[in-house]
């Protein structure tokens, strides 16, 4: 049983100046229910914990074990995340366009104009200089 959860419905019952039999009628249950769910011999289902939330003002994240602190999340680990942003798959499209210029010229030239834009727009100069090597190869 989930003790983290059961001290969480407890303390905020009690920081709300509420006992068991006020907060068991709110939510249309018997006090040992209440009781139950504070001791940890048994836990409300998730719609009766938004219920809960709701109740008290409080928001969903409170009852998450790790709280992601999303105001401090590193902008270069989310954009990491993003295929285009990935190392392997620029040195993938670099190896795929020289490849492949000899045979589809045009095709070629286009993939490496749209990564170059991307890297433009994106600000990376390292990878803006390599495409733009490949287009100018193109030409």
């Amino acid at each position: 049983m989930d003790n983290d959860l059961s001290k969480k419905i407890r303390d905020l019952r009690i920081s709300n100046n509420d006992s068991q039999e006020s907060l068991s009628k709110k939510l249309n249950v018997s006090r040992q229910t209440i009781s139950k769910w504070e001791t940890g011999i048994s836990c409300p289902d998730f719609s009766t914990v938004i219920l809960i939330a709701n109740l008290y003002g409080s928001d969903m994240n409170y009852f998450v074990d790790e709280q992601l602190p999303t105001d401090r999340i590193d902008n270069r680990k989310m954009e990491s995340l993003f295929i285009l942003d990935n190392p392997y798959f620029k040195i993938g499209m670099v190896i795929c366009t020289l490849i492949i210029a000899p045979f589809a010229g045009p095709l070629s030239l286009l993939i490496s104009m749209l990564y170059l834009l991307f890297s433009i727009h994106n600000r990376k100069k390292t990878w803006t200089l390599i495409f733009l090597l490949l287009v100018l190869m193109g030409v």
